[in-house]
């Protein structure tokens, strides 16, 4: 799938949505094969495998919207996703504690595009689905700190670290391992994302301006977690 830059972007969106892909993966979430060019006229385009295909034959696939039986995409919670995993999913351990990284990650990188089209379940045989490769992560500075997709409250979109932490148990993980987890990909993504930037071929001017996306409020408090330990 191709995924061109618009005449009207006034950022490097396909060069961040990739330099983002590229460290989600390395903070461990399943993502799908990537790649990016540039066309003859000088803008990235990227090339995203889809992972609805297996050889020549289609696996069947549904949005969380879908799986949630909402009319619109912006008014679920992540805890309903949890839930409709425990009650659908072929393996609900492993893509509850994938759910909890992913919001994770969106709060950190400041993802504009977690509504509920944007989370999804390839089916696994058996009347079971897994959740998908997470796709359509888009960095964007200048938003305010707020998940399409609300963390347990429908009333409360806040992309809140503290709030994630405190409602850990929806996605079965204790305080101990949730604090572990929030740490730890907060310091890969404070230490990785420029790098990433630079692979993509953003410049340095580019970067500046996708600073606050990666570095912020919510980057901080996870970082600071590990040393005051306040929820443990």
């Amino acid at each position: 799938m191709a995924k061109f830059t618009s005449n009207k972007d006034t950022k490097a969106v396909e060069r961040a949505e990739v330099a983002t892909l590229r460290l989600a993966s390395l903070c461990g979430l399943d993502v799908p094969d990537v790649e990016l060019f540039d066309n003859p006229k000088g803008y990235p385009v990227a090339i995203i495998s889809r992972f609805d295909r297996f050889e020549k034959a289609r696996i069947p696939y549904i949005s969380a919207q879908t799986m949630l039986d909402r009319p619109t995409a912006d008014n679920g919670t992540y805890a309903e996703i949890a839930e409709a995993i425990r009650v659908h999913g072929a393996d609900p351990k492993a893509d509850l504690l994938s759910l909890f990284q992913r919001i994770l990650f969106s709060i950190l990188v400041s993802n504009v595009d977690d509504h509920l089209k944007n989370h999804a379940f390839l089916y696994a045989g058996r009347k079971r689905w897994r959740l998908s490769p997470i796709f359509d992560v888009n960095p964007f500075p200048e938003r305010f700190k707020q998940l399409k997709t609300a963390i347990a409250d429908p009333s409360d979109n806040a992309a809140s670290i503290e709030q994630l932490l405190e409602y850990a148990f929806y996605f079965e993980i204790d305080k101990v391992e949730a604090l572990k987890i929030i740490s730890t990909m907060a310091e890969t993504v404070k230490g990785a994302w420029k790098g990433f930037c630079l692979e993509a071929g953003m410049s340095r001017d580019e970067i500046t301006e996708y600073t606050p996306a990666f570095e912020h409020q919510e980057t901080e408090f996870a970082l600071n977690l590990k040393k005051t330990r306040m929820f443990i």
